[in-house]
């Protein structure tokens, strides 16, 4: 038997294959997947074809000192410099996609037949998707969306994304359908599907294009939700930094009537109701009462709410909704922070500007009482001179 298929076979029967390895990293993250040959003594390893596949698509192969590499894996994947004089074909896989999940081999192949010589099974985890996403009027918003979609099964090529009951695109078996509401204006991210990016692109956004969008797709599994996103279309978007007790402003943008809604930091939660606003009328939420004020001194269309004595729980992102047309007029984006440290010993920076004013004062009193009694001193010597002389 060839040495290196009686190797390969050694490594099975021993259950070196037996066992998986399992690498998990973040979608962007570098990895690298062991694989490691003893050096033949009867055949030198530079000689070997070896390969890596994910599946049946090869990633890259080494073939007589020459690297070739499979599609999408190009000026991403490498093999260790100077590896195969030491036996190390492990894989490096640079900016990592979603689409990189699955269970890759390491396999010798020569005289038509092929032997693995070790499994990794690598997991990517996708960035989370947030359940609310907000855009300004006239620009650009993607809908992310993940998911696996088995295109080289061709019977299960299908993408599709909703809003309510209507279909926005569809994508199946490369062909591509998109509502007529969104012509020229939806898309999928050019060569997405191939890196399980689902992601929905919205151009030249209108008022309009808000609302639930969910994202399906098909895999072997069957038909899969991929996310739910709401989108929020606005025709201001702000965002702020201010520091803990501080307080912000919220502009209005508008002299319609409007309810302020508030949703707290990592869109994950309920929509809050804040404030109602009807001309120069404000009414709030409890938690809102006494910490709310409505400035009147801007013009008429631009009084803002003052939000005062900020705390951690207020980071998040506050929406001004005309209550007529439904419309959003502004979105501000507010995260808090912790100020710095007070200063040392205890002592407040009002209180180190009184001390330094009594100091101020303290010194000219001083300085007053000895010119005082400096011209007393020489007024005396004055007149002992006065009276020496008459003598």
């Amino acid at each position: 038997m060839d040495p290196v298929l009686m190797l390969a076979v050694l490594f099975r029967v021993s259950g070196v294959l037996s066992a998986s390895v399992v690498k998990d990293v973040k979608v962007g993250d570098s990895v690298t997947l062991p694989c490691k040959l003893p050096v033949l003594k009867d055949r030198p390893v530079e000689q070997l074809d070896v390969q890596w596949r994910l599946g049946e698509q090869l990633v890259i192969r080494l073939y007589r000192g020459q690297v070739s590499y499979g599609i999408n894996y190009r000026n991403r994947t490498e093999l260790p410099a100077e590896g195969s004089s030491r036996g190390d074909f492990s894989l490096i896989i640079t900016h990592t996609q979603h689409g990189d999940s699955g269970v890759y081999q390491c396999v010798i192949s020569r005289e038509n037949q092929d032997e693995p010589l070790g499994e990794v099974e690598l997991r990517v985890k996708a960035p989370p998707s947030p359940s609310a996403v907000f855009g300004k009027v006239s620009e650009e918003v993607v809908l992310p969306c993940f998911g696996r979609v088995d295109w080289f099964k061709s019977e299960a090529e299908l993408v599709r994304w909703f809003r309510g009951d209507r279909i926005v695109l569809q994508w199946e078996k490369g062909s591509l359908y998109v509502d007529p509401q969104f012509t020229d204006r939806a898309s999928l991210l050019k060569d997405g599907i191939l890196k399980d990016d689902l992601s929905l692109v919205l151009k030249n956004t209108i008022h309009e294009d808000r609302g639930l969008y969910i994202c399906y797709f098909v895999n072997n599994q069957g038909i899969r939700v991929g996310s739910q996103v709401n989108l929020t279309v606005a025709d201001h978007l702000t965002r702020v930094e201010a520091g803990f007790g501080s307080s912000v402003l919220l502009p209005l943008h508008t002299a319609s009537a409007v309810s302020v809604r508030f949703l707290p930091d990592g869109g994950k939660d309920t929509v809050r109701r804040m404030c109602e606003v009807k001309e120069d009328q404000l009414k709030c939420e409890a938690a809102y009462t006494h910490r709310t004020v409505l400035h009147t001194f801007h013009t008429k269309h631009n009084n803002p709410l003052k939000l005062e004595n900020l705390s951690m729980g207020d980071s998040g992102t506050f929406s001004v909704i005309e209550r007529e047309s439904r419309r959003t007029v502004s979105v501000l984006f507010l995260q808090v922070f912790t100020t710095p440290a007070p200063p040392p010993a205890g002592i407040s920076g009002e209180s180190e500007i009184i001390t330094v004013r009594k100091l101020v004062m303290l010194s000219l009193i001083v300085l007053g009482l000895v010119i005082f009694l400096a011209k007393q001193v020489n007024k005396c010597n004055q007149q002992r001179h006065s009276l020496s002389v008459t003598v």
